[in-house]
């Protein structure tokens, strides 16, 4: 409420301090600086590029046109041309009503206006158990599809299953390598297979399931298909998923949904007609460089075979064709090579390349004792899903992989992970929450008339200050696709509320003022269920 109050009142002292001036892009954000006001906005710095005028002659006529408002306690102007706002005490009781009114609601926004979002993420190679580098991207992407729909998107999630092409030959042949070390014959291993031990696994419950001489019987070819498909099996990843928080509305398989339905010689006969298929040493040729990427991209090689590109062709006009507004694609850090060629493929296909948006979900480093945690799927040493859940649980390994931007690398403390002390971030905003959930818990048979007016003291104002930019926060990080802003916010309204709660009495106080805290305290609780939701985080009442 306040960034927009704000926000709105200086743009109409905009208007009457420079008319006919138009009020440009400008951020009203929390200073840095303590004592720097509630709130600055930097309007002045962006208008004087147009005005060529000093920002803070321009930030002194805008503040002479902002009126007197009950909200107000003063506006001033600092450094090179900010406007600090500083707010009245008149704001805090007006916050916490409007908190405890909207309840859960609070922080729900319509922004969305009910546009179809399909967020596909994870979408990992089936040739082995899911790691910590798809289990962050399974953080951040259903994390951010809670974070949609909050703000009003209909938002479906899916899975990509890459069931089809040469990484799924490698992995019939690398288990057959192991079936036939079982078996104590002769075998070569495949120089690209997968080597770790779970390859061995599947070799020998396929041994187990098949028998010896059902297997041998077959020709290299059949065996090798059958040995895949039995190791696609036993890697979908659902229940690891599930038991994450983590629930797929749609599972795609590239082999049975693009390949065997046609889709992807669909795709490739619209190109054809559309006339931008070129031909390259018999090759078929989508020219990607027309819509700005740094290569022209083969779709059908000169034998006829379609490419992956042309299956990812294929898929990507399947979601349009269901009817989703926005596409949002969660990749890995070494697809960046993909940004342009999809959407120039989008392009060429006739849609609108800014409806697909890639987020790319950077690196991930497990640290235990100091030491980096080897993580390589086809050596077969890395820490899957499943064990990094079992060892830290699901609420840690969400709220870490959580609490910094995707764009970044992560380091991932394992140690940190499980420990019960404010230095683990996510235990320390949990015991926010449990600590005021027994606070109402000892409050029962309280009766008294809440008086919010009471509520002057700085950690009280503080925490008001900040419920109240939840609704802001909520908002901007869905539009920004940055679903760590809310692990950030709600690190930040635990710390206040550890602030208030270990200089201020709740209960056995003044009862007017007892009553007042109560609701503060329970505003607060409110908050950080709803942030915790977003990040797929449980609320505990007790720990």
């Amino acid at each position: 409420m306040l960034r927009a109050f704000v926000r709105d009142l200086v743009g109409m002292a905009v208007g009457e301090a420079f008319p006919g001036t138009e009020v440009p892009p400008f951020v009203v954000e929390v200073p840095r600086e303590e004592g720097h006001g509630d709130l600055a906005a930097n309007v002045a710095l962006q208008m004087s590029r147009v005005l060529r005028r000093p920002p803070r002659e321009i930030a002194e006529a805008i503040v002479r046109k902002i009126p007197a408002h009950a909200y107000l306690e003063k506006v001033e102007v600092a450094g090179p041309g900010f406007i600090n706002v500083f707010f009245s005490p008149e704001v805090g009781p007006k916050i916490l009503e409007r908190v405890l009114t909207a309840g859960p609601h609070y922080g729900e926004a319509d922004v969305g206006k009910g546009r179809r979002v399909l967020l596909e993420f994870v979408s990992a190679n089936p040739t082995g158990p899911l790691n910590v580098v798809s289990a962050r991207a399974a953080a951040v992407g259903d994390s951010l599809a809670r974070l949609l729909r909050r703000v009003g998107f209909e938002v479906h999630t899916e899975y990509y299953v890459n069931d089809a092409g040469l990484q799924i030959t490698r992995l019939g042949e690398s288990v057959e390598a192991r079936l036939f070390e079982l078996l104590g014959l002769p075998f070569s291993f495949p120089e690209e297979g997968y080597r770790g031990p779970y390859v061995a696994d599947v070799a020998k419950e396929a041994l187990a399931t098949f028998g010896r001489e059902a297997l041998l019987a077959l020709s290299h070819e059949e065996r090798v298909k059958r040995l895949s498909e039995f190791a696609m099996g036993r890697f979908r990843p659902e229940d690891d998923l599930r038991r994450y928080g983590v629930v797929f509305d749609r599972w795609f398989s590239e082999r049975r949904d693009l390949h065997e339905a046609g889709k992807v010689a669909r795709a490739l006969s619209l190109l054809e007609e559309k006339g931008v298929l070129t031909t390259e040493e018999g090759a078929r040729v989508l020219p990607t460089t027309r819509w700005g990427d740094d290569k022209d991209r083969v779709v059908v090689r000169s034998d006829g075979r379609p490419t992956y590109f042309a299956a990812d062709i294929a898929y990507h006009l399947d979601k349009f064709e269901r009817g989703y507004d926005i596409l949002i694609d969660l990749l890995g850090p070494d697809h960046h090579g993909y940004i342009a060629r999809l959407k120039a493929a989008v392009a060429a296909l006739g849609y609108d390349p800014a409806r697909l948006e890639i987020l790319l979900v950077q690196w991930v480093r497990l640290v235990r004792g100091g030491e980096v945690v080897s993580m390589s799927k086809r050596e077969g040493a890395f820490v899957t899903l499943s064990e990094l859940v079992e060892e830290v649980g699901k609420d840690a390994a969400r709220f870490f992989f959580l609490l910094r931007s995707h764009e970044s690398p992560l380091d991932f403390d394992l140690e940190l992970a499980v420990k019960e002390t404010n230095e683990n971030p996510v235990f320390y905003v949990q015991y926010a929450h449990a600590r005021i959930a027994s606070i109402l818990r000892n409050a029962e048979g309280v009766v008294a008339a809440a008086d919010f007016q009471r509520l002057r003291e700085p950690e009280e104002r503080a925490l008001l200050l900040k419920l109240d930019a939840f609704e802001d926060e909520v908002v901007e990080a869905a539009l920004a696709r940055e679903p760590h802003r809310i692990a950030r916010f709600a690190l930040e309204l635990a710390s206040l509320f550890h602030a208030f709660y270990n200089r201020h009495r709740v209960l056995n106080v003044d009862p007017p003022l007892s009553a007042a805290r109560l609701a503060l305290v329970g505003a607060v609780q409110e908050v950080l269920r709803s942030a915790l939701g977003i990040l797929g985080v449980e609320a505990p009442e007790r720990m």
